[in-house]
C-alpha cells in the first residue's frame, strides 16, 4: 500500500515518472519511479519535479475519477516508456483482492474556455484564485 500517499488523500498534487503500463482499456496507467508532491497551485508541473517535500515511489497507477471515466478517458499508446507528468487528487481504490491502496487520479477534463469561465464566475463571489483553482479540480 503507498501509504505514503496517504496525508495527501483529497490534495492535489503534481506526480512525474515514466508510463511503463496500462490495464482496463488504456484507462489505468502505471508511473513507474514516480515523484509525488503537493502542487503549489503556481509551479508547472515540471519545476514541481525539481522540488523537495514529495515522496518517491516505486510505482502507483493514475486513474480516472468518475467524471473522466463517464467521458471516455483513454491514454496514448504511443506514450508507453517515456517520461510523463501531470496533476491530480489523490484517492482511494480497491484491489482485485479487496485491500485499499491509493492512486492519483486524474480529474475530469474540461476545455480551458469553460475553465476560466467557471473559475471568473467563483471569483465574481469572492473567492480567491487558489479556493477557485481548489474548486474547479474539485467538480
Amino acid at each position: 500500500m503507498r501509504t505514503s500517499l496517504a496525508k495527501w488523500e483529497g490534495k492535489i498534487v503534481a506526480f512525474n515518472g515514466w508510463y511503463t503500463s496500462a490495464r482496463f482499456n488504456q484507462t489505468w496507467v502505471c508511473v513507474k519511479n514516480a515523484y509525488v508532491i503537493p502542487w503549489d497551485m503556481d509551479s508547472s508541473v515540471q519545476d514541481m519535479a525539481n522540488k523537495s517535500g514529495g515522496v518517491k515511489l516505486d510505482h502507483f497507477w493514475f486513474s480516472p475519477d468518475q467524471t473522466a471515466r463517464d467521458g471516455k478517458m483513454y491514454t496514448k499508446k504511443n506514450l508507453v516508456y517515456k517520461r510523463i507528468g501531470s496533476i491530480g487528487i489523490v484517492g482511494k481504490y480497491r484491489r482485485s483482492d479487496g485491500s485499499l491502496d491509493f492512486t492519483v487520479k486524474a480529474t475530469g477534463m474540461y476545455s480551458l474556455e469553460d475553465s476560466i469561465r467557471r473559475l471568473n464566475k467563483q471569483m465574481d463571489r469572492g473567492c480567491s484564485l487558489k479556493e477557485g483553482f481548489l474548486l474547479l479540480m474539485s467538480t
